[in-house]
């Protein structure tokens, strides 16, 4: 009578300081930071930069619509998504 039942399974898990680290060797053999950086090239920095330049363009001009005729939170929040977007493809992340 001394043995228990337990209600709740516990299976251990991994703990999250267990995830790829920057100092790691990625599956194909280089490391994380290394692998990361390869993925940007020139072009896809200037992709980036067009992509932020054009949200920035959107939010300037949602600005005005807010009180003018038009979409202006529309316009705003496409801006802000594609300002970040581009900013993730500059930044390599």
């Amino acid at each position: 009578m001394t043995e228990q039942n337990s209600i709740i399974d516990v299976v251990p898990i991994r703990h999250s300081s267990s995830r790829i680290g920057a100092d790691q060797v990625h599956a194909s053999g280089k490391s994380e930071a290394t692998a990361r950086d390869e993925k940007r090239s020139p072009s896809s920095v200037l992709a980036g930069l067009v992509q932020t330049a054009v949200g920035a363009g959107l939010v300037a001009i949602g600005i005005p619509m807010l009180v003018l005729p038009g979409p202006g939170l529309l316009s705003i929040g496409a801006g802000v998504f594609l300002a970040a977007r581009g900013l993730s493809k500059v930044s390599g992340r």
